[in-house]
């Protein structure tokens, strides 16, 4: 009849309900606890694809994977404020509030970021090293001209390239340069302009000769 419901009954108990609930359709279950799982056939053999775990607000636990289709997007928060998705083209994650904090909390576990190596294998190129408190990069780090390197609380060494000089930039304390043995050499052909030892002595060079 108009209004009326479909009821599963056990013994007489109702364990679940199809019913019509403002023009909505209501799978429920009532019993309490009670989990609702799909259940199908794969090569004969029962398989779950799904389980909603009542006794835990309904989490939904999948037996293999989730596949959206291009431009289908996975969405978190109530605002949907964090995205993923597939274009068709490129891979995408999305946050539209606050910060977006990748975190792994197992202990002395580390995060690595890996892409193609340039002849079709894959190599590591960033290491954030949970063990011992480091970041390491395994390729080059190339910065743009007047990109700087910033280091010290308030930025007190500054390392660039202008696209015409590099430039050291100290402006707290020493810039000190520390070696056993030091040598000022030219780029092109090695030519040493000033060699100090430690505990000897400091030279100064002339076209590569010793004065």
């Amino acid at each position: 009849a108009d209004g009326g419901d479909i009821t599963f009954k056990d013994g007489g108990t109702a364990i679940g309900q199809i019913r019509n609930s403002s023009s909505n359709l209501h799978f429920q279950s009532n019993v309490s606890n009670g989990d609702i799982s799909f259940i199908g056939s794969d090569d004969g053999a029962d398989v779950t694809a799904l389980t909603l775990d009542m006794s835990d607000a309904g989490t939904a636990s999948f037996n293999h994977d989730i596949k959206l289709v291009d431009n289908g997007k996975l969405f978190a928060g109530a605002g949907s404020d964090l995205s993923i998705y597939h274009s068709g083209s490129h891979s995408y994650i999305e946050n539209s509030t606050g910060d977006l904090v990748l975190l792994n909390g197992a202990n002395d576990k580390d995060i690595i970021f890996q892409s193609d190596n340039g002849s079709g294998g894959i190599a590591t190129y960033y290491t954030v090293d949970g063990s011992n408190e480091a970041n390491l990069f395994s390729k080059n780090v190339k910065l743009g001209d007047s990109v700087e390197i910033r280091i010290g609380a308030g930025n007190d060494l500054v390392l660039k390239h202008t696209g015409s000089n590099s430039v050291i930039h100290n402006t707290t304390g020493q810039l000190r340069v520390r070696a056993d043995d030091l040598a000022i050499q030219s780029y092109t052909n090695e030519h040493t302009y000033i060699a100090a030892a430690e505990s000897g002595s400091v030279d100064l060079y002339h076209n590569n000769s010793k004065k």
